[in-house]
């Protein structure tokens, strides 16, 4: 049986990374999270700390909320996850330029830090800036 995102962080919750180290898995999951909509975050801060209306602002409008919420809410509660620090997030849009940028950087421990970018998202700028592309 192959697992999807969230089972897999439901799975491996009580494991913290010295315990069960980073994987591709892992990295999959982090590059879920520059999906998020992080414009009433205050950055830094760490997934434990967020409170249920700041991760229901993170996944609002988003392509999926809800998996995008039960994703985020089992990282919040879990030994793995829930002390991933958000640091830093920049989303640069421009209807006139066509461009779309996003990224953000995490900390996962003391010595160690994921960047994710952004791909296409369903709108049209993105559309077209990959077809211009």
């Amino acid at each position: 049986m192959m697992l999807d995102i969230i089972s897999y962080a439901q799975k491996f919750a009580k494991f913290t990374f010295a315990e069960k180290s980073f994987n591709n898995i892992d990295g999959v999951i982090f590059s879920q999270l520059p999906y998020l909509n992080y414009k009433h975050l205050n950055s830094p801060t760490r997934l434990i700390d967020m409170t249920i209306e700041e991760l229901a602002h993170l996944t609002k409008h988003t392509w999926n909320a809800q998996k995008n919420y039960a994703l985020l809410n089992i990282m919040k509660n879990s030994i793995r996850y829930r002390n991933v620090k958000f640091l830093d997030f920049t989303n640069k849009f421009s209807y006139g330029k066509e461009q779309c940028f996003s990224a953000i950087s995490l900390q996962i421990d003391t010595d160690n830090y994921f960047v994710g970018y952004r791909g296409t998202e369903s709108n049209f700028v993105d559309w077209k800036e990959d077809l211009n592309l």
